[in-house]
């Protein structure tokens, strides 16, 4: 049996839809049952109701033990038949469920939105612009310090080691020598610690 969905919309057009080759054995089949509410003769594209398979069925039960009928089976009348079945009712959504869909989608709005201009300054020379600046300023500050800093600490080993080299020598060659290498071993020092330190 094929599966269809037809429009009908009662439970009474519930049923199996026979076909060229199904009505035959089926009228052969229902012919003088007893008892019978329903006795129309099926033709081809007509839908025969549960309700009334369910009372043949039971019509038959009740004659095949003590009678030699040689009737086919209901199932076998079936073959070949197409089931038919209403289609389901598209039931509307509830009041409080489209408020709450609606509440989510603008709450999904509202993030969307915050999440597209969360680095957007509202003013452009506001507080963050500020600390911006203040944060560049103590960063140049810092920076320059460090420059100062190291270029006292070379100028004051190049004076220290020529003044020393004084009590050992007389030469001026020899105590600028001295002087220029310590200070350039103590600049070298400097930028090895200014670079761990950036990094």
């Amino acid at each position: 049996m094929a599966l269809d969905a037809d429009l009908h919309s009662g439970r009474q057009n519930w049923g199996v839809k026979m076909t060229k080759k199904s009505v035959k054995k089926f009228n052969d089949l229902t012919k003088d049952l007893p008892n019978r509410n329903d006795s129309k003769q099926y033709k081809n594209g007509d839908v025969v109701t549960f309700p009334v398979l369910i009372e043949i069925g039971k019509k038959l039960k009740e004659i095949r033990p003590d009678d030699g009928d040689d009737r086919p089976s209901l199932r076998e009348c079936l073959e070949g038949t197409t089931l038919i079945f209403p289609r389901p009712e598209k039931i509307g959504k509830s009041a409080e469920l489209e408020q709450r869909l609606e509440r989510l989608r603008h709450e999904q709005e509202n993030k969307e939105y915050r999440s597209m201009t969360g680095n957007v300054a509202a003013e452009p020379y506001g507080p963050s612009f500020i600390a911006e600046i203040v944060a560049d300023i103590k960063s140049v500050k810092q920076q320059l310090t460090y420059l100062i800093n190291m270029m006292v600490t070379v100028v004051g080993v190049f004076v220290f080691f020529y003044c020393v080299s004084g009590a050992l020598t007389d030469r001026v060659q020899i105590r600028v020598l001295w002087g220029t290498v310590t200070a350039t071993v103590v600049i070298l020092v400097e930028i090895y610690f200014l670079v761990k330190w950036w990094l």
